[in-house]
């Protein structure tokens, strides 16, 4: 995300985000954990040197 952009623009983008998760039949705790583990995944392969 651009640094310029105001913390608004984050809320905004997280709130459509699980927004459009929820259209699609997912619940809000399905998306957080779903994002903890990629995130694990992204460390990981980060550390790893990809």
């Amino acid at each position: 995300m651009d640094k310029t952009k105001s913390p608004i623009t984050f809320i905004e983008l997280i709130s459509g985000y699980i927004a459009f998760g929820q259209m699609i039949g997912f619940f809000f705790e399905q998306i957080e954990v779903a994002f903890y583990v990629k995130d694990v995944i992204n460390q990981e392969s980060q550390s790893e040197g990809y």
